[in-house]
């Protein structure tokens, strides 16, 4: 097995191009996909046969890894962005599954405070296998946590390779409502500017 967790919606469509390239390198291990949220169970579900099963990620504690693990029995463990569990990776190692860290990101924030932590969480990122950033800068940011260069790997964002998948999974796209309540006519382009930060929206709408 591969077992791929992916916390909630976002990653989840973010992992789809990741699945299918997965499922073209190991076509004899099952995909097994994990979430946190509800919501982003329900977008797993309409994954169809791009995964082999979806279930919840368990607590971050020994008794309930233990238990998954020996289900799930995996050979790679890939987690999307950044979740980072010290026991399920304690647990990983210790069973020598591979754990790879793919889309890695580093916010100031997350940053600011794994610092203050520095020797705890060299000694959790020790646990992992390889880690896929997004960017240089949060490529450096991980290194300098103490994970080691020769193990990291710049790679952009998963998100964007997600972007082409769009047109062949009509099936996945949950906002159609949204549209409706918002009384936008049938065909009309929408722009979304998400996540945005202080200062943001007005180069936004100024390319808009």
């Amino acid at each position: 097995s591969i077992w791929i967790h992916a916390v909630s919606v976002g990653e989840v469509l973010a992992a789809r191009s990741l699945l299918l390239g997965l499922r073209e390198a190991y076509p004899r291990h099952r995909l097994l996909l994990s979430t946190t949220t509800s919501t982003g169970q329900a977008v797993a579900e309409k994954l169809g046969d791009e995964v082999d099963g979806i279930f919840y990620a368990p607590f971050d504690l020994p008794p309930f890894i233990a238990r998954t693990l020996d289900r799930v029995a995996p050979d790679l463990l890939v987690i999307v962005d950044t979740e980072i569990w010290p026991n399920l990776l304690r647990a990983c190692r210790r069973r020598g599954v591979k754990t790879v860290l793919v889309n890695g990101r580093l916010s100031t924030r997350s940053y600011r405070g794994y610092r203050l932590a520095r020797p705890f969480m060299r000694r959790v990122l020790h646990d992992i296998d390889r880690v896929c950033a997004q960017t240089e800068l949060w490529g450096r940011r991980f290194r300098d946590l103490g994970f080691s260069p020769a193990h990291l790997t710049v790679t952009g964002s998963l998100k964007f390779d997600a972007l082409g998948l769009s047109a062949t999974g009509a099936d996945l796209h949950v906002g159609d409502h949204v549209l409706r309540y918002f009384q936008f006519a049938d065909g009309r382009s929408v722009l979304i500017a998400a996540s945005t930060l202080r200062g943001e929206e007005e180069p936004v709408l100024r390319a808009f």
